[in-house]
This record gives C-alpha cells, structure tokens and sequence, in this order.
C-alpha cells in the first residue's frame, strides 16, 4: 500500500506540475497540490512510520511489546481514511473530506495512544525517538489544522507552505532522524567484532540528541508559525533552529562513528566473525 502511494504521488506530481498553476480534469491546482502532498506523505511516509514505529518504538525504549495482529488493522484503516480524503478534496466535497479525514485522525490516535503507552512503560530513561515521535503526533494534528483552514478558503500560499513544514518536516523527517541515531549506536553493537563489547549506551549520546530533538522541535513550530504569520524574522528564527539541529544531529552521529571497532574499520572484523 506505501508502494502504490508513492507511485501515485510521483505520477500525480508530474501530471500537474507540468500544468503549472492551470486546473487539471476541472480542479484547481491548489487542490491537486494536497492531493500529492497527502498521496506522499501520508499513503507513503505515515504508513511506514505507523507500521515501523509500533514494532520499533517499544524496541528501542526497552517497552512492553505490542500484542501480536492477525490483519494490519490501522494500516488498511489509514489508506482507506486517506483515499476517502484525496476524493473529497479534488471533488470539493466537505462530508468526504470529513470523513477521510476523521478516519485517519482516529487511526493515528491509536498511533499517539500506544506511543504514549510505550513512554509509561518503557525501562530506560526518555530518549529522542520518543520525543520526536510524540512532537510528530502534535504536528499531525496541526498540519490537519492548517490543511482544514486552506481548504475552507484560507490564503493558501502560506497555508500550503505551513502544512508541508508540519507534515513532511516535522512529522516524516523529525521521526526518520530521531531514529537515526539510535539505530546507528545499535547497528555498531550488533556488527562488533568476536569479544568484548561495550555497552550499547556508550555508543549513543543521549543528551546530545535530546538535544537535537527539542531544537527541531522548536524549529518546525516557529517555521510555520513565521510563515502563517508572514514575520520573516521568526521564520529566520525557526530555520536557524533547524540548523542547530542538523548540526546537533550531525555531530552525535560523527560522535558514534568514531567509536566504531577498529578492527572492524580495516576489514580484520570480518575475517575474525568468519
């Protein structure tokens, strides 16, 4: 079902941007522009976080694991809320919007629910994957705000520009990068060479991507909040958020990489593991 959105999206794009800003099959661009914003990042990006982080949020948070699916429940729920909703918006239609829309919240809802279940029960301190994950759930919701508000007549240029800053930004990046640390220190652990190892923890500065995460945090919300605002010194002021950010997250990374086996580096690991 990702792959098919995806595939959607990339068409889709094509299609219409070749338009330029002319209505295509009788909608209005701006229409179709949230038709492909929402093909990518929701029928695309959300699904896999939603499938992915329910097995490796509690993973990575030492947490209780979900009980075992017989059916993907939620993700067939999400794609059907996301094509109820991508009808209604090319057809002007607010019950069908609603209705995707509803339908997709409530979904996600379960999401937030046991991300929020997973930081009750998790048996190590807070870490970035949690953070950014509950700051993408209230993203979600404000890029649902702001898609609404475009779509019930709101200036759409900054509207548009706010929605993609919460929804591909701060949701689909924030969450990917949040786990990019993590899975960098663990991926380490598991290819260390035969011997001694250390504990996964040293390889992962944990204050250092806490840090990270409420910097980008910070970022996406006065980015959003500058552009709906139209005060270009707070969305300076978001983006140089984001730039520490990326600085943060750029120099943890460096920060575990160094620690990596050496002999592992010059290819000894190898020959010692076979």
């Amino acid at each position: 079902m990702s792959g098919a959105s995806a595939a959607a999206a990339l068409v889709l794009g094509a299609i219409v941007f070749s338009h330029g800003d002319a209505p295509v099959a009788g909608v209005d661009h701006a229409r179709w522009l949230l038709v492909h914003l929402d093909l990518a990042v929701i029928g695309w990006l959300t699904l896999l976080i939603v499938t992915v982080g329910r097995t490796l949020a509690p993973m990575l948070a030492l947490a209780p694991a979900p009980t075992p699916r017989r059916f993907p429940t939620s993700e067939v729920l999400l794609t059907a809320g996301l094509w109820t909703l991508l009808a209604g918006i090319a057809a002007a239609s607010d019950p069908a919007v609603a209705a995707g829309g509803a339908l997709i919240l409530a979904t996600l809802g379960q999401f937030a629910v046991a991300t929020a279940r997973v930081a009750r029960g998790r048996r190590m301190a807070i870490e970035a994957p949690l953070v950014h994950l509950l700051a993408g759930v209230a993203f979600l919701l404000q890029a649902a705000v702001v898609g609404g508000a475009v779509l019930a007549g709101a200036p759409a240029r900054t509207g548009m520009t706010a929605y993609v800053v919460f929804l591909l930004l701060g949701w689909a990046a924030g969450v990917t990068l949040g786990h990019t640390g993590k899975l960098l220190s663990l991926s380490l652990w598991v290819w260390w060479p035969p011997g001694p190892r250390p504990k996964q923890v040293a390889l992962y500065p944990r204050r250092a991507w806490l840090a990270e995460a409420a910097a980008f945090a910070a970022g996406v919300e006065l980015l959003a909040a500058g552009t709906l605002a139209g005060n270009v010194d707070v969305t300076r002021l978001g983006g140089a958020f984001l730039v520490v950010a990326a600085a943060l997250a750029g120099g943890a990374a460096a920060w575990t990489w160094r620690r990596r086996p050496r002999q592992a580096a010059s290819g000894g690991g190898a020959t010692s593991a076979a």
